[in-house]
């Protein structure tokens, strides 16, 4: 079972790096993308606390 995970991490790496490789580093835009994806991620789940259905979407995440 090591063997899988370790094949995993390994792989993990491999595609990180190869991304990283073929667009560069992090640009302003890229920031952007993340910083708003991030902001959607936590008001969706303000949004769903506020109305109380936060416990019936912690079970999907």
């Amino acid at each position: 079972m090591e063997h899988i995970a370790l094949l995993y991490k390994f792989g993990t790496a491999f595609l990180g790096g190869y991304i990283s490789y073929l667009f560069g580093s992090m640009t302003l835009l890229l920031d952007a993308l993340v910083l708003f994806v991030i902001v959607d991620y936590i008001s969706g789940m303000l949004a769903s606390a506020y109305d109380q259905e936060f416990k019936k979407l912690l079970g999907k995440l």
